[in-house]
């Protein structure tokens, strides 16, 4: 009797306490639950990772039907903080600028965490008297640990080193650190090369650039189509042997004849015609050694424009043929910001691509100035090679030259 009426009284404990436990828990929502509940999606960390302008889901709204005790009371101020955005800091940091005595410290930083990277490692003595083993050598083994402290550096390196350079003795500097990258065992691509001869321009000494591509047995540096018009528009302004110097580089590097790439030759032309059309130094009247040097001075410059003369003779026929082969529109100068670059997608190790936008813009702002230059000079020189209305036809097509439009006659 005792056991049975324990039973019974536990098991009418349990069934009361099954009837009490929603009202408790409902009590415990209203009174407990709300001083610690915290929003999900409204912490300054989740708000971080959103950007601006982004709406933000409430898993909890604060209605009737969606509280998960029913009980649509507001989030307490504690958590009630305002979203903070990183985009402005991050736009400012961007677009910060570093300071001439920065861009100096970092150059010099980088290029000397680069040195032990380009120091070869000494092979051990071959059959040394005093080793049984030539790889125990000690001079070897302090190499060797040395070279196993160094940290990996990305090729990207490079590109940061003339990014920083502001001179002509420190882009020298990287040059001559060109080929013992070489000799262990790395390469320079495409677009690296495009990268120094945009620098050698910005920096004024686009005579360094064609040294280096000059001698590639000694600095190793790969020569692009794009990157060998750029030297052209670097050197076009100079003398016309540099210029021809550059184009001759075109066959050494398995490029396309200047001929045959009409920026190419839109710009070794209006280098040309613009030597060609230098005034001759004027002739003295003194005697004896000044006379002779005059005298000398005149006949050099005739040979000059005598070779400038072949010169613009033999790339005018060619300027024509490569217009008239050109698709329409081609080489119109694009307004729209989406046409002002185009995917270039290049291979590198392992198989992996890498994909990047580069600026043509340029390209076609060159062959239209160059025009601009050569259809006037052809037009009043006295080599006119005949009728031009198939270049003025071509820069009309190709937006280049405007026609007014002529009144109406009544």
């Amino acid at each position: 009797m005792v056991v049975s009426t324990s039973y019974r009284v536990a098991r009418q404990i349990s069934i009361l306490c099954k009837s009490v436990r929603p009202h408790a828990a409902s009590e415990i929502g209203r009174t407990n639950w709300n001083s610690t509940v915290r929003c999900i999606h409204t912490t300054p960390i989740a708000f971080k990772t959103k950007e601006n302008g982004a709406i933000i889901e409430e898993m909890f709204d604060g209605s009737p039907d969606n509280d998960l005790f029913s009980n649509p009371e507001q989030t307490p101020k504690a958590f009630a903080t305002k979203p903070t955005s990183t985009k402005s800091s991050r736009i400012s940091a961007s677009n910060k600028k570093l300071t001439s005595t920065e861009r100096t410290a970092r150059f010099d930083n980088l290029y000397d965490s680069l040195i032990p990277h380009l120091t070869k490692l000494v092979p051990p003595p071959k059959n040394p008297a005093s080793l049984a083993d030539p790889a125990k050598d000690p001079a070897y083994l302090e190499q060797r640990a040395l070279r196993k402290k160094i940290k990996p550096i990305r090729h990207t390196v490079w590109t940061h080193l003339i990014q920083l350079a502001q001179t002509e003795e420190e882009l020298v500097k990287v040059a001559e650190s060109f080929g013992k990258w070489r000799d262990l065992g790395h390469k320079f691509d495409e677009t690296f090369a495009e990268t120094f001869v945009a620098r050698c321009e910005s920096l004024r000494c686009p005579k360094l650039a064609l040294q280096v591509f000059g001698d590639h047995a000694k600095f190793a540096l790969p020569l692009s189509l794009p990157a060998a018009r750029r030297l052209l528009h670097s050197l076009h302004a100079n003398s016309l042997s540099d210029v021809l110097t550059a184009s001759a580089l075109y066959h050494v590097y398995s490029l396309p004849p200047v001929a045959e790439d009409l920026p190419s030759c839109a710009l070794v032309l209006r280098a040309a015609l613009k030597t060609y059309r230098a005034p001759s130094p004027k002739p003295q009247t003194e005697t004896g050694d000044t006379a002779f040097s005059s005298e000398n001075t005149a006949s050099i410059t005739s040979k000059q424009r005598s070779a400038t003369s072949q010169v613009v003779r033999g790339l005018i026929p060619s300027l024509r043929n490569l217009l008239e082969k050109s698709k329409p529109g081609s080489w119109a100068v694009p307004r729209a910001p989406q046409e002002k670059t185009k995917v270039i997608v290049t291979v590198k190790g392992h198989g992996k691509n890498r994909k990047m936008k580069r600026s043509y813009m340029l390209e076609k702002l060159w062959v239209q100035w160059c025009l601009s230059k050569i259809h006037p000079w052809l037009a009043r020189s006295k080599d006119n090679p005949g009728d031009l209305e198939w270049l003025r036809q071509w820069r009309i097509r190709e937006g280049h030259l405007k026609i007014k439009p002529q009144p109406e006659v009544a």
